[in-house]
């Protein structure tokens, strides 16, 4: 699965960021961008309701648009992430098991 998941995002080729304080605002923007084209999105994990953001778009996009998480700096996060759909997750820096 890892690889699969892999792959996608090497052909999305980009991977647009939602961040922000208003978690409407960025369900709205990510909806925009995936019907731009866009097909990996990630959700800072600093932005407000990050989670129900992520798990929002997972709902309403469907499989042909990846869903991740960022900002991600301890994997004691990453059960909370996964349960909310995120698909893949990215780390400014590089936390330990990740």
């Amino acid at each position: 699965m890892m690889e699969a998941i892999l792959q996608r995002l090497k052909t999305a080729r980009v991977i647009t960021i939602l961040r922000g304080k208003n978690s409407e605002r960025l369900y709205h923007r990510g909806i925009e961008l995936a019907r731009m084209g866009c097909t990996a999105i990630e959700v800072t994990l600093d932005s407000n309701d990050a989670l129900q953001v992520v798990e929002k778009l997972r709902q309403d996009l469907g499989e042909n648009v990846l869903i991740g998480v960022g900002t991600l700096t301890d994997t004691t996060q990453v059960s909370a992430c996964v349960s909310a759909g995120a698909q893949f997750a990215l780390s400014p820096i590089h936390p330990k098991d990740m």
